[in-house]
């Protein structure tokens, strides 16, 4: 027996069909990718330190600083940025664990004694790189905590123009040797701006020095041709830090206004001292067909420099400008992976205190271009994971050329001039056959 249904039903379904008929009808976009949010600008955000900030009485015996954050954060250019004053025989190391940044101390903290620890733009979130702003953590082995400070600004001597990554120190009762033996009471580095501000410093005199510390364990070395300036007199801090001392404040980068604001109490200039003990001090290959010495003193007396293989016309001397570096250019028509060097000089015998003849054999190994390793090391962390079927994507792989070339001609002067063809290097053993 069939059922019927009744008659409202049958309305009302009715009814739902016409609505269905005027409602208009669309599908999934599925060519477009999904919108996002907005960029993410803003910096990460500090929660807590250990130590805390301006802390007192802390344990000589710290092992770890810790940083903790509302996000994940990385660190850029630690060893550029991040510096602990007054400075250790062996720098602290950096890492990151969650969103956090853990300073580990190498040696124990001296006793009654103030702490700087400079980060720097080391700091940034993990995600769009945005820049924790420049900070400094104060703490103190003490029962108090030092609170003067002293700023400046270094310049190069021969440009006046700002220095940065500079190295500035401040020694209490230096002697002729405590620039290269001793470490400073305390220690700080110049921005972008050249700027530096030494932090929770005592009421007493210091000597104030500038150094371009190359090997980064804050003492003068003139041999490895560092730069150096110094404050003709003895300063003394008089300036207290504060909450909202424009010296200190956690400016951006980006700031520049409130940057080239910030006041200043003394210039240092860097120069260069003049070497009075002549030595061969470093030698390295720096193109594939260029071999650059080094040497202690301007001026360098060379006897004789013999490369098996080649003759003198096959090789080009040029000096810097100070004349204590010397670049030999290999014209030959092939150059071997490693070259060796027969070389005779006038050097100072220590015992003597006089030039005498010295001869070396110098070694130099096959060129490496340093920026093409790094974009390799970072292809290698990009591609970190992959199989050897999976290749990294075209936009992170380095771009190599196997020789750079510009050619520069005017078209109305080419039958008198020709064309002139620009090479960056040529390889060891070019090869020129049709």
């Amino acid at each position: 027996m069939k059922r019927l249904l009744p008659y409202g039903s049958i309305a009302a379904a009715i009814l739902l069909f016409a609505a269905s008929l005027l409602i208009p009808h669309s599908c999934a976009n599925t060519s477009a990718a999904p919108a996002g949010g907005p960029k993410d600008t803003i910096p990460p955000l500090l929660i807590a330190t250990l130590p805390d900030v301006n802390q007192v009485q802390v344990s000589t015996s710290l092992k770890k600083v810790e940083l903790q954050f509302n996000e994940y954060v990385k660190i850029t250019d630690a060893n550029k940025n991040i510096m602990l004053s007054p400075p250790q025989e062996k720098n602290p190391t950096v890492r990151t664990k969650g969103k956090g940044v853990i300073v580990e101390l190498q040696r124990e903290l001296l006793p009654n004694t103030s702490y700087s620890l400079y980060f720097g733009n080391a700091i940034k979130d993990n995600n769009e790189g945005n820049p924790f702003p420049v900070f400094a953590l104060s703490f103190s082995t003490g029962e108090q905590l030092d609170s003067l400070m002293y700023s400046g600004l270094v310049l190069d001597a021969s440009t006046l123009l700002p220095v940065e990554n500079t190295t500035v120190i401040l020694h209490s009762n230096p002697t002729d040797t405590t620039l290269n033996s001793t470490l400073p009471v305390a220690a700080t580095r110049t921005d972008s701006y050249g700027y530096f501000v030494l932090r929770n410093l005592k009421d007493t005199l210091y000597s104030l020095f500038a150094i371009t510390d190359q090997n980064n364990n804050y003492r003068y070395n003139q041999t490895e041709g560092e730069l150096i300036g110094f404050m003709d007199s003895l300063i003394r801090p008089v300036k207290r830090m504060f909450t909202y001392a424009p010296e200190i404040q956690p400016y951006f980068s980006t700031d520049t206004a409130g940057l080239l604001r910030r006041p200043l109490e003394g210039n240092v200039f860097l120069f260069k001292e003049v070497g009075s003990r002549q030595s061969l001090r470093g030698y390295k290959r720096i193109q594939p067909r260029a071999l650059e010495l080094k040497f202690g003193a301007p001026y360098p007396e060379i006897i004789s420099a013999r490369i098996p293989g080649m003759d003198s016309t096959q090789i080009i001397r040029q000096h810097n400008s100070s004349r204590d570096s010397l670049v030999w250019w290999l014209t030959a028509p092939s150059v071997p992976d490693t070259v060796l060097m027969h070389l005779t000089y006038l050097a100072t015998d220590d015992s003597l205190n006089m030039l005498v003849p010295r001869t070396d054999t110098l070694r130099f190994t096959p060129y490496v271009d340093e920026k093409a390793a790094s974009q390799e090391k970072e292809l290698a962390n990009t591609g970190r994971g992959r199989t050897d079927r999976q290749q990294a994507p075209p936009s992170v792989k380095p771009e190599r050329e196997v020789m750079d070339i510009k050619i520069s001609a005017l078209p109305d002067l080419i039958p008198e001039q020709g064309i002139r063809l620009r090479f960056k290097s040529l390889s060891t053993a070019p090869d020129f056959s049709p």
